[in-house]
């Protein structure tokens, strides 16, 4: 019963586990795929280096641990260290000998909390999934709306980074560009929940900082995917790439395409007062062709200095109808009857481009000077044409064409350095520049007369800098751990509307953000630690570009979307406790004070009170209350699961359309995952998610959950996999809605083409045959390889 350690733990001591740093190499290359045993009296662990010669192992401080480290081609190393520092670097001597190839396969736990974040292992996700998009929405604790946004523990969406990068865009662009990465483009996920003052301050939703894979062995190899899963409509992909390491210089090549449709069924009744209605149906269907290319190359200077270049070039094409019937009730009687047709085609440009230098000023890299650039273009297009037909008079037409452009660049600069005295001290500055711009030219068509469409023709351009200085430090003593920060950011942000009014907004403000980490352990179970940690943090929210645009984005002809030029940043001071066993999470309490929450809320149009404004708008105050359990059964076996829990409660209170508002709600989310193996070659994995008493900002959402069930089997060698798939298997993503807030009163339900079924395969070419082989280590002597 070691290996199982319960989750739903009360207790409020937190912690976390000390995470240290192994480095293996042969004196000037990284060993990739080299095993770690750990020794602690009677019980035994393992870690697995990456594609970089790196393993990070949760160890207890200032204890003697035996050690194994061995890998294919060299000789294994045996010897005792003690846990007095945070770093170790080892050196393997080359096999004089020649071995079979047998190594060593460490199994990975799902999800391992690592100071202020929680990793997630996406390799069993990827399995069943056709794009990174997919992944994402099959990850444990992460849940995500139809607008493509993600949520951690907050109401507020996360930020999403790729390498440590902020994508800024709107979360339409966002999801293109993840449903345009293979799924095995990903190494590891990042949850950050309460990011360090190293990291923007505009995180108050948290971030998921996705890392994704490059060059990863010393012998060319890669890898060619392709999959297919059917629904009403269907997606199709395929994916290949190729990575290579030779003496200083690593370099890969990714690239894939896709096609894919789905749909989304909308229905709902609107009461306009108290004895007029609307009752409407809306089913839109979408397809999308994506196409991306990746690239990369690092070049070693010296032993200490690394540059390298990584590049993306994707675009996109959608084509989506929405056909919309509406019925206007008076008295219970019918008005007239609305038949709203709309077809919107659209193209995407992305490209981004990143130059990273990193000096040692040491071997481990606890002295280092990081120079970063990167940039991004971004070029969204759409068409639109509409038709109206009424039941009790003439119809109407419309058309026309929105185009954007979008610029971001961000320099950074960061020194890290680890004094004698173990405190390590992280300093830099950051510099990051947005220029948007779009522009809207619509027709509307009414008695065979086509003029301008004033209310939909708009010209706005969208400036903001963030400059940025920051300060962190980290101190070991003993049993505890402390980090502490303090992040200095100026915003400049400028708005200028020039059709159909001539507007301009600015906003210039400077605002510190301080950030406090403590951990310590608390106890054992079982033999194994627990430790605890206590976060607090000060973030910033400020509306991105398409919650600025007061564009009036057509949905039919009683909805519009619009942005809100006057909207304000929202503030957040933020405190979380977690509780981990040797560095998996399995308790967390926080809570969130939220000030001039920004949020989507629904108005009605002032002139036609049968036409709605989906918009945005400072509206209250929230405090959020949230804690989440976690349960596993760590991997090795032939079964193992992580399940957990988390329920959270808002309570907002403000103005809504002028009129005080009190809005209080409790939801719970369980979520789990699964894997049986069968055999070393076959296994079954179901993962998935229930949400009781849903929440999004002011809508009220019923029951819902999704469960995925997949099948895998590996052949020749475990070169080729094989994957059958299905998700949503019991079709209860979708769920029931409800909003009742100012003038605004109106229930219905919603669905999408969520339950499907699929194959995935993928060839590795190139890599060596791992073999898994478990045994009980005996240490002998001391070795001089591990400094």
């Amino acid at each position: 019963m070691k290996k199982l350690f319960l989750l739903f733990l009360f207790t409020f001591q937190l912690s976390h586990a000390q995470l240290i740093t192994f480095t293996v190499t042969d004196g000037t290359e990284p060993i990739p795929g080299a095993t770690l045993f750990f020794q602690l009296g009677t019980k035994t662990f393992a870690g697995a280096t990456d594609t970089s010669g790196i393993a990070r192992i949760a160890l207890g401080e200032n204890l003697r641990y035996k050690i194994r480290v061995s890998a294919v081609g060299f000789e294994t190393l045996e010897q005792e260290i003690l846990t007095h520092k945070n770093e170790f670097k080892i050196v393997l001597k080359a096999s004089t000998t020649q071995l079979d190839e047998v190594a060593v396969i460490a199994k990975k736990p799902l999800i391992t909390h690592e100071d202020d974040k929680d990793i997630v292992d996406p390799e069993p996700l990827t399995r069943s999934s056709t794009n990174v998009m997919e992944v994402l929405e099959k990850t444990p604790g992460i849940f995500s709306d139809t607008d493509g946004n993600f949520y951690l523990s907050s109401t507020t969406p996360a930020k999403i980074y790729i390498n440590g990068r902020e994508q800024r865009m709107g979360s339409g662009d966002l999801a293109a560009l993840l449903r345009s990465l293979p799924p095995n483009a990903i190494e590891k996920i990042e949850i950050i929940r309460t990011p360090s003052a190293t990291m923007d301050a505009s995180n108050t939703g948290g971030t998921l900082n996705l890392i994704l894979r490059k060059g990863y062995s010393i012998f060319g190899s890669g890898s060619i995917s392709a999959g297919m899963n059917q629904g009403r409509y269907g997606n199709r992909f395929l994916n290949a790439s190729y990575n290579r390491s030779a003496g200083k210089t690593t370099y890969y090549l990714n690239g894939g395409a896709s096609v894919g449709e789905n749909f989304n069924f909308v229905e709902n009744q609107r009461n306009i007062n108290i004895t007029s209605r609307l009752d409407s149906r809306s089913e839109s269907r979408s397809g999308e062709q994506n196409g991306m290319i990746g690239y990369g190359v690092a070049y070693d200077f010296t032993k200490k200095w690394t540059v390298s270049y990584d590049g993306q070039l994707s675009g996109g094409h959608s084509d989506n109808t929405n056909n919309t019937g509406t019925d206007s009730f008076h008295e219970l009687e019918k008005e007239f009857t609305n038949q709203n047709d709309i077809h919107t085609e659209g193209r995407r440009v992305f490209v981004n481009q990143s130059l990273n230098s990193i000096l040692k000023f040491d071997s481990i890299g606890s002295r280092k000077l990081l120079l970063d650039f990167s940039g991004s273009f971004l070029r969204p297009q759409s068409d639109q044409t509409y038709a109206n037909t009424y039941s009790t008079k003439p119809g109407n037409t419309g058309a026309g064409h929105n185009s954007g452009t979008s610029g971001f660049y961000a320099i950074r600069a960061e020194l890290t350095y680890l004094f004698k005295n173990r405190i390590k001290l992280e300093t830099g500055g950051k510099l990051s520049m947005q220029d948007f711009g779009s522009r809207a030219e619509f027709t509307r068509t009414e008695n065979a007369v086509t003029s301008p469409d004033l209310f939909r023709t708009n010209a706005f351009d969208f400036n903001n800098r963030i400059s940025a200085l920051y300060l962190q430090g980290t101190r070991s003593f003993g049993a505890f751990s402390l980090k502490t920060g303090l992040r200095l950011e100026n915003t400049y942000m400028r708005g200028h509307q020039v059709i159909p009014s001539d507007t301009t907004f600015k906003v210039q403000r400077t605002d510190l953000f301080p950030f406090l980490f403590f951990g310590r352990k608390i106890a054992s179970i079982m033999g194994m630690e627990m430790r605890a940690t206590l976060v607090a943090q000060r973030t910033i929210d400020r509306p991105g570009y398409n919650q600025l645009n007061p564009f009036r984005q057509y949905l039919n002809e009683f909805t519009y979307q619009s942005g809100n030029p006057a909207l304000k940043p929202q503030f957040s001071n933020n405190f979380e406790m977690n509780v981990s066993v040797e560095g998996t999470p399995i308790l967390a309490i926080g809570q969130r004070h939220i000030s001039d929450i920004f949020t989507s809320v629904l108005y009605q149009d002032t002139q036609n009170p049968q036409v709605t404004n989906r918009t945005y708008d400072n509206l209250a105050k929230n405090k959020e209350t949230y804690f989440r359990l976690m349960g596993a059964l760590p991997p090795g076996g032939k079964y193992f699961f992580v399940a957990g829990a988390q329920y959270t409660l808002n309570d907002y209170s403000g103005l809504y359309e002028g009129s005080p508002v009190h809005f209080r709600r409790g939801t719970w989310r369980f979520f789990t995952f699964h894997e049986l193996k069968f055999n070393k070659q076959t296994s079954l994995t179901l993962n998935g998610f229930y949400m009781t008493k849903g929440q999004m900002q002011f809508t009220e959402l019923g029951n819902f959950g999704n469960l995925n069930l997949s099948l895998n089997r590996r052949f020749m060698n475990d070169r080729l996999n094989l994957t059958l798939n299905a998700s949503d298997v019991l079709f209860t993503n979708k769920f029931n809605f409800r909003i009742s807030q100012g003038n605004m009163m109106a229930t219905g339900s919603q669905y999408h083409d969520s339950r499907r079924f699929g194959i995935n395969l993928r060839y590795n070419f190139g890599q060596k045959k791992r073999t898994e082989n478990s045994f009980n280590p005996e240490m002998g002597t001391p070795d001089s390889g591990i400094q």
